[in-house]
């Protein structure tokens, strides 16, 4: 038998006229089992053809999310075509997957979109890096202090990813520690500020030496 509308013609006409009998009538039909098993045949093919057809359908629509990706840009707009045809895609059942002729394009539109966002994560981490190498010499200074805080804010704004990448990450950490470790120190001999590094501690000291020997003369 053939999934047909002639087959399905004979079938219906066989069953009216079946129908059409009295009981007495029926009983003499020797062949009425084949009628249902035509019937019961045909309702398989018919299940069988539709099911070919919604997979057809449902592959049809993963193609043209996959044909909609176009080229491939470091854009969010791009990543969500992406995303959003490998998602379709992977709903598909077994039958429905083997149907979509482009997957391939979707693989590498993967691929692509990987490379760009590794290069771009690279750029966004090596401009951390120089951030911080800039930082040089800590000092108790509004430069030195400025550069720590742009260094510090550039690294934050990183995504997890990129911040993986900063391989100098260590060197911002010790120079906020530094920077927190000079702080500001009143002299007691001369009442001036001076910072705990060591040219800070050096001048401390010389006025310290001042202070003694002025104090030594009498003339304080």
């Amino acid at each position: 038998m053939e999934y047909t509308e002639a087959s399905k013609a004979k079938i219906d006409a066989a069953r009216e006229a079946y129908n059409a009998l009295t009981d007495a009538q029926k009983a003499l039909v020797t062949n009425y089992e084949t009628l249902t098993a035509a019937q019961a045949r045909y309702a398989e093919l018919k299940a069988e053809a539709d099911q070919v057809a919604a997979d057809q359908a449902a592959a049809i629509e993963v193609v043209a999310k996959i044909e909609a990706i176009g080229e491939v840009v470091y854009t969010n707009a791009c990543k969500a075509k992406i995303d959003t045809a490998r998602a379709a895609y992977n709903a598909l059942t077994a039958a429905q997957k083997a149907l979509v002729e482009n997957y391939e394009t979707l693989t590498a539109a993967e691929a692509r979109y990987a490379a760009l966002k590794a290069t771009a994560d690279q750029a966004a981490a090596d401009a951390v890096i120089a951030k911080i190498n800039a930082i040089g010499e800590v000092a108790y200074t509004d430069e030195s202090k400025a550069k720590i805080d742009d260094a510090r804010a550039a690294y934050d704004r990183l995504t997890g990813a990129q911040k993986t990448l900063v391989n100098n990450y260590a060197k911002l950490t010790a120079a906020e520690a530094r920077y927190a470790e000079l702080t500001e120190i009143p002299c007691k001999y001369c009442g001036e500020i001076h910072d705990s590094s060591i040219g800070g501690g050096i001048l401390a000291v010389w006025h310290a030496i001042l202070y003694f020997f002025a104090h030594l003369f009498g003339l304080r």
